[in-house]
Parts: structure tokens; sequence; C-alpha cells
């Protein structure tokens, strides 16, 4: 799980949202320098929680398959309840690091993000992300231990992917984008990377399957 969030995250960060720089740095991908204009010590500057997703898809089933001798469904209905958690904490961190900030609310209330070397207010958006799955986790609990549901071979995970990236898509609406030069866009590189999950997790939510 560690491997595949970090390999996951990583490359997501470098394909769907830098890859102008990192194709002409292919070695910065996964060393944690910078060689250009002068060598420097960066650490891991770029994760994305898209390439996360797909890096735990894809490492859950080989797990599954290897070591757990079970359905990737099964294994995932019950991963994606820590998952849930795990992500309330994740934007908790990107909120003390000043990290994917939200706009600014042009009022008196907000957030100043003084390590920015900013003196107005934004939305706090990694705090209403974190706070919105609270409740992602919340349910996800609830319907495992006190309904049927979780007989039911990938209803949780598709209802994981619902309410998050559901939760996500709308949050990004009060985010500065993250990317330059496409803040134009009617939706933003997080909104139409998210929409493909929601429609996955309708699938295995609402689909015919075996108890």
């Amino acid at each position: 799980m560690v491997l595949s969030i970090l390999i996951g995250a990583r490359l997501g960060h470098v394909i769907f949202y830098d890859w102008d720089y990192f194709q002409h740095n292919l070695l910065e991908i996964f060393l944690p320098v910078k060689f250009a204009p002068t060598f420097q010590f960066t650490g891991f500057r770029g994760l994305a929680s898209h390439g996360a997703a797909i890096g735990v898809i894809i490492g859950i089933y080989l797990f599954s398959k290897k070591i757990m001798k079970k359905p990737i469904l099964w294994v995932l209905d019950r991963v994606v309840i820590a998952v849930a958690s795990g992500a309330i904490f994740v934007r908790i961190g990107n909120f003390i690091n000043s990290e994917i900030v939200g706009k600014a609310t042009n009022s008196d209330f907000g957030v100043v993000f003084k390590q920015l070397g900013e003196d107005f207010p934004r939305h706090p958006a990694q705090l209403y992300e974190s706070f919105s799955y609270i409740f992602v986790f919340a349910i996800l609990w609830f319907v495992y231990w006190k309904t049927e549901k979780r007989h039911k071979l990938g209803y949780l995970f598709g209802l994981f992917l619902v309410l998050l990236w559901t939760a996500r898509f709308f949050i990004e609406f009060v985010k500065e984008a993250q990317v330059d030069l496409r803040e134009d866009w009617f939706l933003n590189t997080g909104q139409w990377l998210s929409i493909p999950f929601v429609i996955v997790g309708l699938y295995f939510m609402f689909r015919q399957a075996k108890s």
C-alpha cells in the first residue's frame, strides 16, 4: 500500500499536472533533487491523489491475487474505510504546509497564509476537504457495520469513489488552479479527473452483482 500510494501519487502529479516540465527532466521524477539551473535537494515536490487512487487499486489487485487469494473488490470494500480516514490527515498536512490553497475570499473571513508571504484571506480549501472526508469515513463505517450492503461485492468501494470524488469536485471550485495556464478552464484538472472516478463508483454501486 505504501509503495502503491507513493509511486501512484508521484506519477499522477508528473503525468496529470506537470508533464511539460518532467518530460525534459525524467530523472527528477524519481530523485528528490533538481538539476537545473543549479543542483538542489528539493525532496519530492508533487503528489497527486488521483494518481494515488490508481496506484492503490493496482497494488491491491496484485495483493489480492498473489497473497489474499480473494476477489479484488472484497479487499477494496474494506481498505477504502481506512483510506478515507487517511485522506483526512493528508489535507491537514497540506494546510500546515500552505499547499493547495483556496482562492481569495475577498472578505474579512478566511485564512491568511503567511508562509506564502501573503496578507489577504483565502478559503482554507484543505480544511474543507478534510472535514468532508470525516463524513465519508463515517458513512462508510456505518454502511459496513450497520447494513447488509457490505455483502454486496464492490458496493462500499463504489460508495467511497462517489462520496470522496464528489466532495473533491465541488471543493475544487474554491481552490486556486494547480497548473499554470489552466485557470480559465471551465473545470479544473482535479475536477476533470474526479468525474471518471464518480462514474466508476456509480457502476459498482448499482450493478447487478452476487452477494
